[in-house]
């Protein structure tokens, strides 16, 4: 009986320990970008809007960010955007321009953290291309993971950042994952 009773016990302790650890994810809906990312906070994602003066007009980059007041966060910094390109700026059929335009998106992105590449993928998004790659900067101290699409004329990024220490945590990949298109 007592064996049970400490059992008992050591299970309760179990179960109110992982209680606070586990922490209920809230989505994060943009119904003028047509997205929708879940975070782990019910904070909503904070906006600006940067003019762009590019070679095809301006453009106006949209960036929804969020950045955890807890300085033991697991991760530092969570973010989305959006940009419209001119309407027949990507053909369907042209699969290099895509191509081209997602690797120069990635090594655009590297070089803006003045960081290094660690990997890049191609990825698909129902019949979309897009590219997942990872970057260390900060002098090796930081890591972010980024995925980005071509969904007609409409670039999307997500990104999300941590320390080095804590690179491979769970919630990088459910933030990433969780990116969806309404």
């Amino acid at each position: 009986m007592q064996r049970l009773i400490k059992y008992s016990i050591l299970a309760s302790i179990i179960l109110v320990c992982f209680s606070f650890t586990v922490s209920e994810w809230y989505e994060f809906k943009d119904y003028e970008g047509k997205f929708v990312i879940k975070l782990p906070t019910i904070e909503p994602m904070t906006e600006h809007i940067d003019t762009i003066k590019t070679a095809v007009g301006n453009l106006n980059y949209h960036t929804f960010y969020y950045a955890p007041k807890d300085p033991n966060a697991e991760n530092k910094f969570f973010q989305v955007a959006y940009v419209d390109y001119p309407k027949g700026l990507f053909p369907k059929d042209s699969v290099a321009l895509v191509n081209d335009f997602l690797e120069s998106t990635v090594n655009s992105a590297v070089e803006n953290l003045k960081g290094n590449l660690l990997y890049v993928s191609d990825l698909d998004m129902n019949g979309y291309k897009g590219k997942q790659w990872r970057t260390d900067y900060n002098k090796g101290n930081s890591v972010m993971k980024n995925k980005c699409f071509l969904i007609d004329n409409r670039m999307y990024l997500v990104q999300i950042a941590t320390t080095r220490k804590r690179a491979l945590n769970v919630e990088m990949e459910k933030y990433l994952d969780s990116f969806k298109v309404i």
